[in-house]
């Protein structure tokens, strides 16, 4: 009895076992006392499946975690899924940049290799910060009047702008970009035509300084000569001394700031700093103010530079004349048009230590836009004249390590006498970049 029911024990047990393992290999398992269809066809496509885990016995449906980084291999073993590797922490930081670069319109970066080497200024390593070229310039003698004292002899050009040291231009070493810098012009000029030719050494001292963020800049310039008194009587061709000009302050602001172009507007204003004018019975009290409101552009492409200055100079308050003692009115000198233009070549540059050597051409143009003052009309030996003067100039000009830098040329007259204020001009820029 005990036999027979052993038996039946293990055959009943034996088709347990038998029917579950053809559970398994139909594809249905069993748990929870349901049946359930796992639709991934036998065991061994089960193991083999990436999309099944495995729990205990159980197949599970397996959907992978992805991770901020992208999802990582796994490897499928029988009855578990273990990955193969950990979620690595953040393994590196990324460096901070070395340099504060100025905010420009840069499209391109032909020189980020040189910012790596240890000669490049912190101050400015971007494929923008290029080399500034400023132009050598030229002052102004003429005026629209010219005094001789009524004896039809040589006199004294009275021009408002500066006296016999002569109007200072706006392009007068200057340039479109603000700039930080302490500068010495020098200039010879030969035969300034007063009404009679005299040798004029005409100096100039100034700085101009930039705001914080290098958009603005004012500039302050002093101007002095060895040249013809303003105190002569008529006919003296001899009298000579050192002379204060008109004094000027200009305000410069950068409008467009390109990597190849910038362009800026601003105005000078020149205060009567220089001497009156006494001539014999005819005094000029000099009171005149100079505004001259400017725009000027540069184009700095590589190697090649063009770079214009175009300004109006205003007489905006006149100066009040005399004529034996008795006021007669308020002279007003004509407005001008200044038209300066610059074309040069950088023979030598390099942006990493400042350094270049560059040859120019330049021409300057100015010419009266309104017409003459009728003060003088009824004072004997008074001359009114209108003038047009367009002078052509060659240099070069060098910047040593991005603090010094200079420039040598000569200018020459292409009118005739009658138009021009000398017979030639030579001189030379110093200057310190901060």
């Amino acid at each position: 009895m005990k036999t027979r029911l052993l038996l039946s024990v293990m055959g009943t047990a034996i088709a347990l076992i038998a029917s579950t393992s053809q559970a398994y290999e139909t594809g249905y398992y069993r748990y929870s006392g349901g049946l359930h269809a796992a639709q991934y066809g036998n065991v061994n496509q089960v193991f083999q499946n990436p999309n099944v885990q495995v729990s205990g016995n159980y197949p599970q449906p397996y959907v992978p975690q992805q991770q901020a980084y992208g999802q990582y291999p796994q490897q499928y073993v029988q009855n578990q899924v273990q990955p193969q590797y950990g979620y690595p922490q953040q393994q590196y930081s990324y460096p901070q940049p070395q340099y504060n670069y100025p905010q420009t319109n840069c499209e391109y970066d032909y020189t980020m290799d040189c910012c790596q080497q240890p000669c490049c200024p912190q101050v400015c390593c971007n494929p923008c910060c290029e080399l500034t070229p400023m132009m050598f310039g030229n002052a102004d003698f003429r005026s629209s009047f010219l005094y001789n004292g009524g004896l039809n002899q040589p006199g004294l050009a009275g021009s408002a702008f500066g006296g016999s040291v002569g109007r200072t231009k706006v392009s007068e070493w200057n340039s479109a970009r603000p700039t930080d810098r302490i500068f010495f012009n020098y200039d010879y000029y030969d035969n300034v035509q007063y009404g009679f030719d005299m040798d004029v050494d005409r100096m100039m001292i100034g700085f101009e300084k930039a705001s914080k963020s290098g958009r603005s800049s004012i500039m302050v310039r002093v101007p002095f000569a060895a040249t013809q008194s303003t105190s002569i009587a008529p006919a003296d061709t001899t009298n000579s001394d050192v002379e204060l000009g008109s004094v000027d302050i200009t305000y410069k602001y950068l409008l467009y700031d390109g990597c190849n172009f910038d362009f800026s507007m601003g105005v000078l204003a020149g205060y009567p700093t220089n001497s009156d004018l006494i001539t014999g019975s005819v005094v000029v009290d000099n009171e005149s103010i100079q505004i001259t409101p400017f725009m000027a552009g540069l184009y700095d492409r590589d190697r090649l530079f063009v770079q214009t200055f175009a300004a109006v100079a205003i007489d905006a308050t006149g100066s009040p004349v005399r004529f034996v003692g008795v006021p007669i009115g308020r002279h007003r000198e004509q407005q001008v048009l200044d038209l300066d233009l610059q074309v040069g070549y950088w023979l030598f540059k390099n942006n990493c230590t400042g350094g270049g050597v560059a040859p120019f051409v330049e021409l300057h143009y100015s010419t009266p836009i309104s017409s003459r003052d009728d003060t003088y009309n009824f004072i004997p030996g008074v001359e009114q004249r209108d003038f047009d003067e367009l002078v052509m100039g060659t240099g070069i000009q060098f910047v040593s390590y991005r603090h010094f830098s200079g420039a040598v040329a000569i200018n020459l007259p292409l009118v005739d006498s009658l138009d021009r204020s000398a017979d030639y001009q030579v001189g030379c820029r110093l200057e310190y970049r901060r």
